[in-house]
């Protein structure tokens, strides 16, 4: 009942050998599964990375940007225009100027002599008649030094002004 040495000994190497080779096996296999079940979790993602990232704070404090200024409206200018005008006088006699502006317009004038603005009397500031008219006359001291003088008118209505510049001669 005894078994030979050899064979024996040849059952036990081949029976080692089976079971080194079922253990190689199955570690050989749950590599496979570590391998696949990895890539499988890391495709997952899509290729982000998942590590955990903490937002950054600055110290600068959010100041708004500074809104665009919307422009002023263009106003139109208040028309005023010549319609009668002393274009020359002698000293002691009367000069006459006559415009058209817009109705009830305010209107301010001024002569301008070698001595500086007149002061007489009939220069004083206006308003407009229904027809948009205002006149102002004036008598040329007697002493004004011979020449041509500017007369400049401005008129305004609300927010609305306009000018005109004429000129006269002393004789």
């Amino acid at each position: 009942m005894g078994m030979h040495p050899c064979t024996n000994r040849s059952t036990l190497l081949a029976a080692r050998r089976s079971r080194h080779a079922g253990d190689r096996f199955r570690l050989f296999l749950s590599l496979i599964l570590l391998v696949t079940g990895t890539a499988a979790a890391c495709s997952s993602f899509g290729g982000i990375d998942a590590t955990p990232t903490v937002p950054v704070i600055t110290s600068k404090p959010y100041v708004a940007p500074e809104p665009t200024p919307t422009p002023e409206p263009t106003k139109k200018p208040l028309p005023v225009a010549e319609v009668l005008l002393t274009e020359s006088v002698e000293g002691g006699e009367t000069a006459k100027v006559m415009i058209n502006t817009a109705t009830s317009a305010e209107c301010v004038i001024e002569v301008t002599y070698d001595s500086g603005p007149s002061e007489a009397a009939g220069l004083d500031p206006k308003t407009a008649d229904d027809a948009g008219r205002v006149t102002w006359s004036w008598t040329v001291d007697g002493t004004t030094t011979k020449g041509t003088y500017p007369i400049d008118i401005t008129c305004f209505k609300g927010e609305r002004f306009g000018s005109l510049t004429l000129e006269f001669k002393v004789r």
